[in-house]
């Protein structure tokens, strides 16, 4: 039995989102189509959680849903902070 083919898309980046996922596709010998690829199923569950969120956020009243907003805009703060540490150390590291 054959896989089923995958689905393409077109994606615009900026200049440096293509030269960092051509960087990457010459490191690993791929396409810079296969780096999005797996870029995007490495954080496809993420993207379905969202979806579902975002689904469950039009059946609320405005004032649950400006609470949600809120409530998702200090965890992308939250999660921005660990993410700049993160970085930080790595750069750090490296040096």
């Amino acid at each position: 039995m054959s896989k089923p083919k995958p689905k393409r898309i077109t994606v615009a980046v900026s200049d440096e989102g293509y030269d960092a996922i051509s960087f990457l596709a010459k490191l690993n010998r791929s396409s810079r189509g296969r780096v999005l690829g797996e870029v995007v199923e490495m954080a496809l569950p993420m993207l379905i959680t969202s979806a579902g969120a975002f689904e469950a956020a039009e059946a609320m009243t405005e004032d649950e849903r400006d609470k949600f907003f809120a409530a998702m805009r200090r965890a992308e703060d939250a999660l921005l902070t660990v993410t700049e540490h993160t970085v930080s150390n790595v750069t750090r590291t490296r040096q």
